[in-house]
């Protein structure tokens, strides 16, 4: 076990590089930039990148042009073709993006910033509890999983509605990592998916470099009527098959899918029990003592 004291103020952390991809967003982009602007941190490369949208889109992005790092509008490939587009007019040490739907919570970026810059070791993290909102900006859902990591992803068991037991789908606006690891990975995200491609460079991620969760919520998800992945289920899951596939993972099986089934056997103190022993699968994890004031980094001592 390592520990990181709470830092100093926001710029004493690594350089965040965060990018958001839009297209016809007007409805929910003021509150998805707003939700980065507002966080106070210094040492942000924020990009945004638009599509080449017809309604008020740009008119919110161009109102906030003196905050941002870049922006652009035209056609584009889909959303993933869009963020590789921004991250390249990037370099900080800490990427992540956030939909033109979704928010960032209240300090999330120092938290990031905190846990990257006091331990050096960590090169992804994922929220393990995830959150979510509803068109009106009204938080509708709070899971609490008990826990990621690359080996547990690999077994299946962050891969849900597939035909066996699984946990759940890491967030991704409260996904961030190194540059470091992106690069080792490829550097970019595959344009050919359309709605999968965060699952996919998980999938790759998960080859390079173990999964920290991490206990605080990070983002906010969105549901609304026009949600690309939600109206797509069927075309996501496709599509995340083949990612898995392509990236050399053997066909998962119930087996794989023990968490889920011990949810049900075991309380959450005996769940996290096992998973903290390497039982079930190894599952670093971030909490934080509010007494000490401290974080700290969990590793299990059984198989990984």
């Amino acid at each position: 076990m390592s520990d990181g004291s709470r830092p100093g103020p926001a710029s004493g952390g690594p350089s965040i590089a965060l990018v958001t991809p839009a297209f016809n967003a007007g409805k929910y982009i003021e509150s998805t930039l707003s939700s980065v602007l507002t966080q106070g941190y210094d040492r942000l490369e924020y990009v945004v990148v638009d599509g080449g949208s017809s309604d008020n889109t740009v008119d919110a992005i161009r109102a906030r042009e003196s905050d941002l790092t870049a922006w652009v509008s035209e056609p584009d490939e889909g959303m993933y073709d869009a963020i590789n587009k921004g991250f390249a007019k990037t370099s900080g040490e800490v990427m992540g993006w956030i939909n033109a739907d979704d928010v960032l919570l209240p300090g999330t970026l120092a938290t990031v910033g905190e846990v990257f810059g006091r331990f050096p070791e960590i090169e992804w993290i994922s929220t393990r509890t995830p959150a979510a909102i509803d068109e009106r900006g009204s938080i509708i859902k709070i899971n609490r999983h008990a826990a990621f990591s690359a080996h547990g992803f690999a077994r299946g068991v962050h891969f849900v509605h597939a035909g066996w037991p699984a946990e759940c789908f890491l967030q991704q606006e409260g996904t961030f990592w190194r540059r470091s690891l992106w690069n080792r990975a490829g550097g970019k995200l595959d344009a050919s998916y359309k709605l999968a491609g965060d699952f996919e460079l998980w999938c790759r991620f998960a080859q390079h470099a173990e999964l920290v969760s991490i206990d605080v919520p990070l983002g906010l998800f969105r549901y609304h009527p026009e949600q690309a992945s939600g109206q797509n289920l069927a075309k996501y899951l496709e599509e995340a098959r083949r990612a898995y596939a392509a990236n050399g993972y053997g066909p998962p099986t119930k087996a794989r899918g023990l968490v889920t089934m011990a949810k049900k056997l075991f309380s959450d103190g005996a769940l996290h029990w096992f998973i903290s022993k390497g039982v079930l699968h190894r599952s670093p994890r971030l909490t934080y003592d509010w007494g000490a004031r401290v974080w700290s980094l969990e590793r299990p001592s059984g198989r990984s």
